[in-house]
């Protein structure tokens, strides 16, 4: 037998017995210790306690369910701390590195304060699992995790997602966190979703960050959420459906790529001034080359980032920052890649001689640096479209073909950028009325967008 408040000799066996505990997943801390510990709880009668009139809830359905009978007795002090988004056969130590790592190294909060909600732990698992409750009870709280779980986000000031990986991370690949993601999008107030990295994960994110930030722009760029999993598929049924009759995958992909956007330019940022307190505005002459290295890619990734998010000012500022910093240590590749940027916000802005100067200066300097590349396809196709906006429509021709020669035999005949230069191309063609040759390149954009995108996509 084992001691009021403890586990058996058994149960500890069968803990152990399967694998080593560093391995554990989130998953198996429920079956093998959350769940035996609260069936002792329910044992004892005490699975609701009392104070006053008030019950003191065990789990957030019984609070969702307190809430859709009239709530008279929900306040803001049973949604304490953070929503935690997780996939839940990820290993368990991961993710109390990462909640650690997240809200004590990173936030600088006390651990001993610090709540956090986890949908496995937080649920009410003794009747979804029980085979003592009737069908209907089981169906009743199935009924609360799915449709009263959005209602209990919203009811959070935090939301965080563990991500086990930052290339690739398993809760957009899980339905479920997928669904709750979606509930976030929906919410009334403004919730922003933050992704907790475990210590070691953190450290190869910022090493990837201040090395090669394209690679990194690129991973969090390659979302697709309606190829997430589920375990039961009417699960995966109900979510499918309820999230195509509203907003539908491709909006909720690009919801969910600029909460990304935004979390790793805060953490781009972060980093920046931890690297050079003062900022964009600090001297940048008396750091070493390494240093000046990162600070290049980091000023790159934050220009970009408030380009695509349209926040100009601040996309200029760090534009120029990377222009500076990639002479400082001799990267053309970037240089090139911040010119071409720098000009594309001046070109927006509607400030067209800079942005003239600039494109002319970066198409020199990649044809003599890298020759046939595919920055030489951007630096041609995004000056032609400058050419065009000021009137210059048979030079804007000149150089829109050849990007179009560069890129398709760079990148082939299905890459997105070369659609993209079709589709520019046909514009000029429309405004020339030279309509047949527009129709041939919208038709060329359009069968390369439905082999990469589908054609049931709004593009």
């Amino acid at each position: 037998g084992s001691a009021k408040g403890s586990l058996s000799v058994n149960e500890i066996q069968n803990m152990l017995r399967f694998k080593e505990r560093n391995e554990w997943t989130t998953e198996d801390v429920c079956e093998y210790i959350v769940m035996p510990e609260c069936r002792i709880i329910i044992r004892r009668g005490k699975a609701v306690l009392t104070e006053g009139h008030r019950n003191l809830k065990g789990f957030y359905t019984e609070v969702i369910e307190a809430e859709k009978g009239g709530g008279k007795h929900i306040s803001k002090k049973d949604f304490q701390g953070a929503f935690i988004s997780q996939a839940r056969r990820c290993r368990f130590s991961q993710f109390v590195d990462a909640m650690t790592n997240h809200f004590v190294n990173r936030k600088g909060r006390n651990p001993a304060e610090q709540f956090i909600w986890v949908d496995v732990f937080t649920c009410n698992q003794m009747i979804l699992t029980s085979s003592h409750h009737s069908p209907e009870s089981k169906a009743h709280i199935e009924s609360l995790l799915t449709h009263g779980l959005h209602w209990a986000i919203e009811q959070f000031d935090e939301v965080v997602m563990f991500a086990d990986t930052w290339k690739d991370p398993a809760p957009l690949k899980r339905a479920w966190c997928v669904w709750e993601l979606y509930g976030v999008s929906k919410a009334k107030k403004n919730l922003v979703v933050e992704l907790a990295l475990s210590a070691e994960e953190q450290d190869d994110f910022l090493q990837t960050l201040t090395h090669d930030s394209d690679a990194v722009l690129d991973s969090i760029s390659n979302i697709d959420t309606e190829k997430s999993g589920c375990f039961n598929p009417l699960d995966k049924e109900m979510i499918d459906t309820a999230i195509n009759e509203s907003v539908g995958y491709h909006t909720l992909n690009d919801i969910i790529l600029e909460e990304l956007r935004e979390w790793l330019m805060v953490t781009s940022v972060s980093e920046f001034q931890r690297l050079v307190p003062e900022g964009v505005d600090g001297k940048f002459d008396d750091l070493d080359n390494e240093q000046q290295l990162r600070l290049c890619m980091l000023a790159s990734c934050i220009g970009k980032l408030n380009h695509e998010l349209g926040r100009y000012e601040e996309a200029e500022i760090y534009s120029k920052a990377a222009v500076s910093l990639s002479e400082m240590v001799n990267n053309d590749e970037y240089l090139a890649k911040s010119t071409l940027r720098l000009a594309d916000i001046y070109r927006e802005k509607g400030m067209l001689e800079q942005a003239y100067q600039l494109y002319d200066s970066a198409l020199n300097l990649t044809k003599e640096k890298f020759g046939n590349h595919p920055l030489l396809g951007d630096a041609l196709n995004s000056f032609a479209s400058l050419l065009k906006e000021q009137g210059k429509l048979q030079e804007s021709e000149k150089l829109y073909l050849e990007a179009i020669t560069i890129r398709s035999k760079l990148l082939g005949q299905e890459s997105r950028f070369l659609a993209e230069s079709y589709n520019d191309i046909a514009l000029l063609y429309a405004e020339l009325k030279r309509f047949d040759d527009a129709e041939k390149y919208f038709q060329m954009a359009i069968e390369i967008d439905e082999k990469s995108l589908g054609s049931n996509h709004p593009e």
